[in-house]
């Protein structure tokens, strides 16, 4: 790796540009920093809940299951829960326990302040008006006491004037303002005259809209534990603080409402039947005494009590299927009715099925986020189609399983149903005193059976009901925050660094490659062609000579092979790629070294569209190259003496044809020919040939062909440029020409070595 050539590629661009990285890195940073003075500033507190979701917490007590061996497990869908909190009806709850229906603001040049218990007053209002909401009112302190309302709005300068404790009637409300005296004890300075305020009534949908947007967040601490964390941002730490705890307590109080629901529910479904069996109990107790008397009855044998054990335990089944039946049919008829699945409480003991709970509980939470998404998105759109099509889903499976469930029980009805026939038929060889007795010592027991199992099953469910073993518990209460959470200064200064860091580097960079001159030799290593030598600048400071300049690569011409005949002189072609790189003061200094070396020179100049030599030698321009092409002149009458010994020049002329074929005429080339018979070293100034190609026919006939590269000039895009040049146009005897090479980068000390020969002066 050339890590010269790397540095220069990556490096050196940066370097060169780095006042303009450092530039827009401070603009930026002064930026973002009047851009924070904007944003609002937001607190995040933060609580914890441990959500009881056990099996055992059912209100049913598992009156419709078997309880033996039953052991709590954690449901498998907990996490349902955690959509429990985002739901908007919880956060409308919430938001009505805090009673944050008025909010008041401290008007600032840049945005409003929402103020609590920092607030230098308090307003209480009536008789609001839908209108009323969501709509800000302005006001001004006066002093004294007294504000200045502003009916039509902020614009409004003229107002009405109102005092603390005065009733302001408007159409949309009435309020007062009453002042409190305990913030203005501590914080006398809150209240100035002049300070603008302003309040606004708050719709519950708005802040539950706002509330479940960007600013809650709620998430388990893991999957399999039961524990969410609460995550909520506000411009007040305050209500910060006690958005989270009451949406806490608020979960925490309708999970034991939804309970204690459920339970008096149960209670009287309880009660009722507990009095029918009474009824029928005392009836069968009456009908046996009485039996008992009138047939002077005292004992049967054990056979007897065997068959009445098995048929009331029959009885008993077939009363808990029946129950259970009835359960079905009451959940079918939400299900098949297309109630919402939240509006109905089923007790999920009585299925006895954690796959139907799970789809139950499920469904639910698509309905809850139906819901939310409708705030947003009409009933057409795919998101809410797509949980349409998970609540049909859901619903069709919930179907499918109550049906199966209630064919499994009837079933099971028609089993016991077959086994009471079978006993009864059994009785019947009994004698009928013996029968008769039987039979009502069986609706004894069943009875007797069915209002114990009964009693018990309310007993319990009344202690559930008083009692909550395993209740939600709060694990980490709300603090109140006091570090801002937003705007994350930290981080948006540091987008602010590197954004500008990155705009710096890509402006360094494009600034490289569209306006990077060559430097030095090392810039022109990829050309295919090689560099013969420089051309020096000259130095105010060092009384140097043209020679000088020029001396290095005037060796490196007579270097060159040279392939022409004993009495025929070279042919140097001076040329560019574009204009203002030097190859006209290099055809110059050439031709003036040559001379001062005792060489007959000849200059010729053939940028006809831009003459310039004529000017350097300070000769007329009246008649020369362009005259010579038109048959106006002979050649050597064209040529002219300069003020300087064996320097003489062909000027361009005046092409008054415009006929620049011609340049591109084999007699331009023959007179030139000529003249090397005459001159030592004929010395050719050429357009740009990146520009125009008139030089393209004496180049490929003359001794070398002088490539100039002004140094500081020419883009080091352009290299490529001329590669492509010299592969298109196969330039024979081209060499590259630095031109502007400083006097001081030929070795070290260079400047202190020629001051001492020179004599030169600081």
């Amino acid at each position: 790796m050339n890590f010269k050539k790397e540095y220069n590629l990556l490096i050196a661009p940066l370097i060169k540009s780095s006042p303009i990285i450092i530039g827009l890195m401070v603009v930026a940073f002064l930026g973002m920093r009047r851009a924070i003075t904007y944003m609002t500033p937001e607190y995040r507190a933060v609580g914890a809940i441990k959500i009881n979701n056990l099996n055992y917490s059912q209100a049913t007590f598992g009156i419709f299951g078997e309880e033996k061996n039953a052991v709590p497990k954690q449901s498998e869908n907990f996490l349902t829960e955690v959509e429990v909190f985002k739901s908007r009806d919880l956060i409308k709850k919430t938001l009505a326990n805090l009673n944050w229906e008025l909010s008041i603001f401290r008007v600032g040049k840049l945005r409003l302040v929402e103020m609590e218990e920092e607030s230098p007053f308090f307003i209480g209002y009536q008789d609001a008006a839908p209108e009323g909401y969501g709509k800000l009112h302005y006001f001004d302190y006066l002093g004294n006491d007294r504000f200045r309302l502003r009916k039509g709005g902020e614009a409004d300068s003229t107002g009405m004037e109102v005092a603390f404790g005065e009733v302001v009637a408007l159409p949309e409300m009435s309020f007062t303002i009453h002042k409190r005296e305990d913030v203005l004890i501590k914080k006398p300075n809150c209240l100035n005259p002049g300070d603008r305020f302003a309040f606004k009534l708050n719709r519950m949908e708005d802040l539950a809209n706002e509330y479940a947007g960007g600013k809650l967040f709620v998430k388990p601490v893991e999957k399999d534990i039961s524990i969410v964390k609460i995550y909520f941002n506000h411009e007040l730490p305050e209500k910060a603080e006690a958005f989270v705890n009451e949406l806490m307590n608020t979960y925490i109080n309708e999970g034991q409402q939804s309970k204690e629901m459920q339970a008096d529910s149960t209670l009287a479904y309880l009660d009722q039947q507990l009095a029918d069996v009474s009824a029928k109990l005392k009836a069968a107790e009456a009908a046996l005494s009485g039996y008992r008397s009138g047939n002077k009855v005292v004992n049967l044998d054990m056979e007897v009590d065997a068959t009445l054990k098995e048929l009331t335990q029959l009885d008993l089944r077939r009363i808990d299927l029946d129950m259970k039946y009835a359960e079905m049919e009451r959940l079918q008829t939400p299900l098949f009715t297309g109630r919402k699945l939240d509006e109905y409480s089923p007790n999920f003991e009585a299925l006895q099925d954690p796959i139907f709970k799970e789809t139950y509980l499920k469904g639910q939470a698509y309905e809850a986020q139906r819901k939310d998404l409708l705030q947003k998105y009409t009933p057409n759109h795919p998101a809410v189609a797509n949980v349409d099509e998970k609540i049909r889903e859901s619903r069709t499976f919930l179907n499918e399983t109550l049906v199966s469930t209630m064919g499994n029980i009837r079933a099971k009805q028609d089993e016991v149903d077959q086994n009471l026939v079978q006993l009864s038929s059994s009785i019947k060889r009994y004698p009928e005193k013996e029968r008769i007795y039987v039979g009502l010592e069986r609706d004894v027991a069943l009875n007797e059976s069915m209002y114990n199992h009964l009693m018990r099953k309310r007993t319990e469910l009344a202690i559930g009901k008083n009692s909550d073993l395993y209740p939600h518990k709060i694990i980490e209460h709300a603090e109140r925050p006091n570090q801002i959470v937003s705007p994350n200064t930290s981080l948006l200064y540091g987008l602010a660094g590197l954004f500008a860091l990155l705009l710096g580097m890509v402006i360094a960079y494009l600034r490289s490659f569209f306006k990077d001159t060559i430097q030095g030799k090392d810039d022109l290593e990829a050309l295919p062609v090689p560099l013969l030598g420089s051309i020096y600048n000259k130095s105010k400071k060092l009384q140097q000579d043209g020679f000088a300049l020029v001396s290095g690569l005037l060796a490196s011409l007579d270097k060159l092979p040279d392939n022409c005949s004993k009495h025929q002189g070279k042919i140097l072609v001076a040329t560019s790629l574009l204009p203002g790189e030097g190859k006209s003061f290099t055809a110059t200094e050439l031709a003036r070294a040559y001379a001062a070396v005792g060489k007959r020179v000849l200059v010729v100049d053939m940028d006809v569209r831009k003459p310039t030599l004529h000017l350097n030698f300070k000769v007329q321009n009246q008649l020369g190259y362009c005259d010579i092409l038109e048959g106006r002149v002979y050649a050597l009458n064209a040529i002219q003496k300069t003020q300087e010994e064996n320097l003489s020049i062909l000027t361009a002329g005046r092409l008054q044809s415009q006929n620049h074929a011609l340049l591109f005429n084999r007699r331009s080339l023959d007179f030139i020919h000529d003249f090397r018979w005459h001159f030592d070293v004929v010395i050719v100034d050429t357009p740009p040939v990146g520009v125009f190609e008139d030089s393209l026919p004496i180049m490929s006939e003359s001794t070398a062909n002088l490539f100039v590269v002004r140094k500081g000039f020419t883009k080091k895009r352009m290299v490529s440029r001329i590669a492509n040049l010299v592969s298109v146009f196969h330039i024979p005897n081209l060499y590259i020409v630095l031109n502007g090479q400083s006097v001081n980068s030929k070795v070290p000390g260079y400047k202190r070595y020629i001051k001492k020969y020179y004599g030169a002066t600081k």
